[in-house]
């Protein structure tokens, strides 16, 4: 069966209707859930894009490299469900449930859009990309007038004085934890 000659361009859409193929010659590759693939094929086309496109001063960024399987240090799930997080556990597709060490909870009312998993020298790190639905996703055409902009005055004196007159004290960090800061540095120098 011949080879069909490849197109001098492949773009991000051909080499993603690709993958299909790509999966049929290199079974490895079914272990691999299809939105991860995806997404490396849009890290090479940013990659690309920078490269092709001049920087602000005009110059070209450096030629992207060819990075094997064991090079990748991350990975993206686009899209995930919502009830992905179960107790200690996180249920991710193609590799299951896996252990996890949360840091902090998830806030009420936000939605789970993105997960990357990131391997560093310690060990393997996830990372949520939340959203807010609460927020509006479009500014409003409002036109500035004197009645609806209040104007901030950063200062020495005082944190900010607004337009209106309001004023913010400047918190005072430093000055309320000095006692506790001087107790402890009398601590630290009669331990050497």
């Amino acid at each position: 069966m011949p080879i069909p000659r490849l197109r001098d361009n492949p773009d991000y859409y051909s080499q993603k209707k690709d993958l299909v193929n790509t999966k049929d010659k290199f079974p490895s590759y079914k272990l691999i859930h299809s939105q991860v693939l995806q997404d490396c094929i849009k890290r090479v086309k940013l990659a690309f894009d920078r490269w092709f496109k001049a920087d602000k001063n005009g110059g070209k960024l450096g030629k992207p490299r060819f990075k094997g399987k064991g090079r990748y240090r991350s990975f993206t799930y686009p899209q995930i469900k919502q009830d992905c997080i179960e107790g200690n556990k996180i249920n991710l597709p193609k590799i299951g449930n896996i252990k996890l060490i949360q840091h902090r909870p998830l806030p009420d009312g936000f939605q789970i859009k993105t997960v990357t998993i990131s391997r560093k020298g310690d060990g393997y790190y996830v990372t949520l990309s939340l959203e807010d639905k609460s927020v509006p996703t479009s500014t409003s055409e409002v036109e500035p007038t004197l009645k609806n902009t209040l104007g901030i005055d950063m200062g020495l004196k005082e944190f900010l004085v607004t337009s209106e007159g309001e004023s913010v004290p400047i918190p005072q960090y430093y000055r309320s934890s000095q006692q506790r800061l001087k107790i402890l540095q009398k601590r630290l120098s009669k331990e050497r």
